[in-house]
């Protein structure tokens, strides 16, 4: 199994937004480059993939792009993972139905985890729904590009059939088909709140899941704050027997306790040279732990600890994402509210760091923003290995264009060397929230979060928070 190019989102993050249209930097730029410049998209090609063999052009890159889609019901919906196929299909998941602002954990109500296949002229061609009686959300997908199957990771409140939910909320590893079809599923957990965000294959079978316990509140009192997680699963095929999906390790950052430090595993990237190790990215937030902070950490096959790279002492930043390029490069992202890069432009901004496999160093670190905060929550690539990074930004993240809200989307596009590319931004005076981002073969790349605004012309919000899907053009 290969990874699907994309990674995580963070324990956090604001909302907010703007309809207005998308801009970018020039091309030229050092690693640490501001998003400063004249507006317009940068110079640099995106997929490498828009060439077929012998020269011939791909088909899939000649037509319009799929375009911006917004989606939902009369409540809350939410885009929560996203990754493209071997057919450029877009492959997204999330849940409907749900209800936010009730509880300390959301969604509340009868959520349904959703995970659907869009193709690229804009229709669905399925959509599987994977729903109890409680609440369940599809928190990632990625596919296996081996197979074309699809590995989706959620959570539950309920209990899927054959199973016994183990607390409040169980997580769950389901195995579908191309066609959607549910071929196999695991729930697991424990007495506390489980959260998986993010999830990476690896070869032969090998699942890697990262996410935290939330907050444990087993009636009147606070029982154990959020503690960060990594668990392993296998996927296998029996002569038989069909396939199989067995949970092989589940490795927390802390003992559980209330008055330990808060942590969160915000990213997981599995290595695809056999080795079986694996990288995760962690915030812990405590003044009384040494390992304050943000930093990436590299565990072997048995999830031992081969090397952690303290990022960032300041529990204040964020690491977020973590993910291989298609030549195998680590590249982690996130924000900081100090200078990581060649210099600092606002009060938090993006940063992309590239690492050394073998030891966690720094290759090099790219710093760019506009002069307020700026929060990356999703990595990607493209065939070419320009790197795109995601998220939400408070202000603006291009000189001349206004932020429309609380907060706006945002996306950028670097150089496999660290230069700045281009820049996009957008939103609406509502909440918006960016969780996913995604490249085609074309190089088309695109966001998926929630709203409660409109960020399709002509649409407007179906009730709650709304699904998007938006084209950043880059």
């Amino acid at each position: 199994m290969n990874p699907d190019g994309a990674a995580g989102t963070g324990p956090g993050g604001a909302a907010g937004a703007n309809p207005g249209g998308a801009a970018g930097t020039g091309p030229g730029g050092a690693a640490g480059a501001g998003p400063g410049g004249a507006a317009g998209t940068g110079a640099g090609a995106a997929g490498a993939g828009t060439a077929g063999v012998g020269g011939a052009v791909n088909p899939r890159c000649q037509g319009a792009s799929r375009g911006d889609l917004q989606l939902g019901t009369a409540k809350d919906d939410q885009v929560l993972g996203m990754t493209v196929d071997a057919d450029d299909n877009l492959i997204v998941s999330g849940y409907e139905q749900g209800i936010v602002g009730v509880t300390n954990i959301e969604p509340d109500g009868d959520a349904r985890a959703a995970v659907f296949k869009i193709g690229p002229d804009g229709t669905t061609i399925w959509k599987t729904i994977l729903d109890t009686s409680g609440t369940d959300t599809a928190e990632d997908v990625a596919v296996d590009r081996a197979t074309g199957n699809l590995v989706v990771v959620g959570r539950t409140s309920g209990a899927f059939p054959t199973f016994t939910n183990q607390g409040q909320f169980d997580l769950f590893v389901a195995l579908l088909a191309p066609s959607g079809q549910l071929e196999t599923l695991l729930q697991a957990g424990n007495e506390r709140p489980q959260h998986p965000a993010r999830l990476s294959l690896g070869p032969g079978g090998k699942v890697l899941v990262a996410g935290w316990d939330d907050t444990y509140i087993p009636s009147n009192y606070v029982a154990a704050n959020e503690d960060g997680f990594v668990a392993a699963f296998s996927i296998a095929t029996g002569a038989g027997a069909g396939q199989t999906i067995t949970q092989t390790a589940m490795q927390y950052a802390f003992p559980s306790s209330m008055t330990g430090p808060f942590s969160f595993a915000t990213g997981v990237a599995a290595e695809q040279d056999g080795s079986g190790a694996g990288y995760v990215t962690t915030l812990v937030a405590s003044s009384r732990s040494p390992e304050n902070g943000i930093s990436v950490s590299k565990l072997d096959a048995q999830q031992a600890l081969v090397w952690d790279q303290v990022l960032s002492p300041d529990s204040f930043d964020a690491v977020n994402a973590v993910a291989l390029s298609p030549t195998g490069d680590l590249f982690v992202t996130g924000g900081t509210f100090h200078t990581l890069g060649a210099q600092a432009f606002g009060q938090e901004d993006a940063f992309l760091m590239k690492l050394d496999r073998a030891t966690g160093a720094p290759v090099w670190i790219a710093q760019a923003g506009g002069p307020d905060s700026d929060y990356p929550t999703a990595l990607a690539f493209d065939a070419a290995g320009n790197i795109y990074v995601a998220g939400i930004t408070l202000g603006s993240v291009i000189a001349g264009v206004p932020n429309q809200g609380s907060s706006d989307l945002f996306a950028m596009k670097f150089s496999p060397a660290g230069a700045l590319v281009s820049v996009w931004q957008r939103g609406t005076p509502d909440d918006d929230e960016l969780t996913s981002v995604a490249v085609d073969s074309c190089g088309r790349v695109f966001v998926g979060g929630y709203t409660r605004g409109a960020l399709v012309n002509g649409q407007a919000n179906l009730g709650g928070e709304d699904m998007f899907i938006l084209d950043a053009a880059l």
